[in-house]
């Protein structure tokens, strides 16, 4: 995976993470906790995809597929354990979305960067 990559998804992180202190604490418990976990989920699918450098491309949508419906897991798992904090549920949400969406996309940069050829365009 480029190095490019990475650091863009690094400092998408860092910056939704900064601006969590722009909002009320009751909202930015959610916010943080959903910011975490997706953030965690996202490093360890970018750790996959660089174990997944030399595996055939059916392989590594396949473990994409499973890195998705973990994540989605980990989704349901914060918002309920939100919820038993006390913490704002929309908040997890948009926490969680608002470093899901960057890293998704990034994600998929560089899994289209893989596949396609030396000097193709997609």
């Amino acid at each position: 995976m480029p190095k490019r990559h990475l650091i863009f998804a690094l400092l998408c992180w860092l910056a939704i993470g900064a601006l969590s202190y722009a909002f009320p604490a009751s909202f930015a418990l959610g916010l943080r906790a959903g910011w975490i976990v997706a953030g965690l989920a996202g490093a360890c699918t970018f750790a996959f995809l660089g174990w997944a450098a030399d595996r055939p491309l059916a392989q590594v949508l396949r473990g994409s597929a499973v890195s998705f419906l973990v994540r989605f897991g980990l989704l349901a798992l914060g918002l309920v354990l939100t919820a038993r904090a006390g913490g704002s549920l929309a908040g997890y949400c948009g926490g969680f979305f608002a470093v899901y969406l960057p890293l998704q996309a990034i994600e998929i940069a560089a899994l289209l960067a893989r596949s396609a050829p030396l000097g193709a365009r997609p």
